[in-house]
């Protein structure tokens, strides 16, 4: 959609359901319809800062996509990290009920890796703490014990240590 078509539909919905303090008549108004009444500066300087706002968020959103592609088709992927990137952008899980959550430190590195690689999902991995967690039967020592794990559970230690590999990769 053209920069023009997006402003002639956003000027359409002000016009419609914008607040009629915010417009002014080209004229006197009268019996004229809302198409002949234009829209003051405050609106178009509105209009102007969210046309700008599309144009970065589409460039963003152009990088963004191109990093998970470049990180979809390398060699660093498993299904947790796979799962972390469909939430991300919005996908269901592949099995249509749980997004995997990562099962051990290989995995929580696969995961550093990619939020590593798309920083802007750091911050919405709190998003995945409302996650379901799967219930595991894990045996051991003779004994068999049920355990919650998920991204609840996981997103503390993925954050540890990312923290624990920017140490070390810094030394």
């Amino acid at each position: 959609m053209t920069e023009e078509k997006l402003r002639d539909q956003i000027k359409s919905i002000v016009q419609v359901y914008g607040n009629w303090s915010h417009l002014e008549c080209k004229s006197d108004c009268g019996d004229k319809s809302f198409e002949e009444v234009s829209i003051n500066d405050e609106v178009e300087a509105l209009l102007d800062t969210t046309l700008k706002a599309i144009k970065e968020s589409r460039e963003e959103n152009r990088k963004t996509k191109s990093k998970v592609i470049d990180w979809a088709t390398g060699s660093d992927t498993g299904s947790s990290s796979k799962d972390l990137c469909r939430f991300m952008v919005g996908l269901l899980p592949v099995n249509g009920k749980v997004y995997q959550a990562p099962c051990d430190s290989d995995d929580r590195g696969r995961c550093i890796r990619l939020l590593n690689k798309i920083p802007e999902w750091w911050e919405r991995l709190v998003e995945m703490e409302k996650l379901p967690s799967q219930k595991i039967n894990i045996y051991s020592s003779g004994e068999l014990r049920v355990e919650e794990r998920g991204w609840k559970e996981q997103i503390p230690l993925v954050r540890e240590e990312a923290k624990l590999s920017t140490t070390t990769n810094q030394e």
